[in-house]
């Protein structure tokens, strides 16, 4: 058995899944069981409904198209069956993405597609959608001493503002094939995430499972053409609650207990959410990391870079 933890959830699994930081066996009992067994095809009173899944506030039916069936269950159970063995292959890059995602919402909590990086000691998360550049920009801070707190998914938690807290999933940043080159990381390349796809796990960061930090600022990532120039624009509490809507992991699925209400308005009052633009290009990131740099000076998180 392999054993992972992320985001404070511990993972049991007959696979080990590159993605996730490893961690040893616990005289604990894992707080999530991976298994290889069957799963039906319908989900039997499903209150919601995808392209690929059914759902209800305690489980999660997901179809991966030509691959494999899983099902999610009460953030506790990772049941998954395929057609063949070799299709499990793909299974563990959705483990560290969707499948996560989705067992830290069956728990209630607020999961932000977001990468983060620690300073000041606390915690900043660069938030968009796939393709936004969350992951080059946090593999470019950590080529400045910086250490990253994970890669794509983000727990938000905290009744107050003062008391916002970021829990990363710990991974190291996965980067396509021209993001390693334009970085100048290209001999930092692991394994891609999955067979035949020019995404890559990377050896930047110290890839062990990250602990809670305070929130000390996020960035909402403009979209390529968005920006000429880096720039950074406060957001205001309006947006910074419909970021953490739009910026969630899996939003329509439905949850028993979910944080999402309370930690939005927590995050409408903390003031320290932004818009970054950005151009997209490699040839950018130095400006805008001394963007950042200079912003977190203003802001009280210091510079931290090396």
């Amino acid at each position: 058995m392999f054993f992972h933890e992320s985001c404070g959830l511990t993972i049991e699994s007959p696979f080990a899944m590159p993605g996730l930081p490893e961690c040893g066996r616990s005289s604990a009992a894992p707080d999530v069981h991976v298994t290889i067994s069957k799963v039906g095809e319908e989900l039997a009173g499903a209150t919601a409904h995808g392209p690929n899944w059914q759902a209800t506030p305690d489980r999660l039916l997901l179809e991966i198209p030509g691959l494999c069936r899983v099902m999610i269950s009460s953030g506790r159970e990772v049941s998954c069956v395929s057609a063949d063995g070799e299709a499990l292959r793909h299974l563990p890059a959705f483990m560290s993405s969707t499948i996560l995602a989705a067992l830290l919402r069956q728990r209630g909590r607020l999961v932000l597609r977001a990468s983060a990086i620690a300073s000041g000691g606390k915690a900043i998360l660069f938030c968009g959608a796939s393709g936004s550049g969350k992951s080059t920009l946090a593999a470019a801070l950590a080529a400045h001493g910086l250490r990253v707190l994970g890669d794509d998914i983000c727990v938000l938690d905290g009744d107050r503002p003062s008391e916002l807290e970021v829990h990363g999933d710990g991974s190291r940043p996965r980067l396509w094939r021209d993001a390693l080159l334009g970085l100048g990381v290209a001999s930092r390349q692991g394994p891609p995430l999955r067979p035949g796809l020019e995404k890559f796990h990377t050896t930047i960061g110290d890839g062990v499972p990250a602990s809670p930090l305070p929130l000390g600022a996020i960035y909402l990532l403009r979209r390529p053409g968005a920006a000429t120039a880096p720039d950074i624009v406060a957001a205001a509490p309006i947006e910074a609650v419909r970021a953490a809507v739009a910026g969630a992991y899996l939003p329509s699925l439905p949850v028993a207990d979910s944080s999402d209400l309370r930690v939005a308005a927590a995050l409408a009052s903390h003031g320290d959410v932004y818009h970054l633009g950005h151009t997209h290009e490699f040839s950018s990131l130095t400006q805008a990391i001394a963007q950042l740099s200079a912003h977190w000076s203003t802001i009280g998180l210091g510079d931290g870079l090396s």
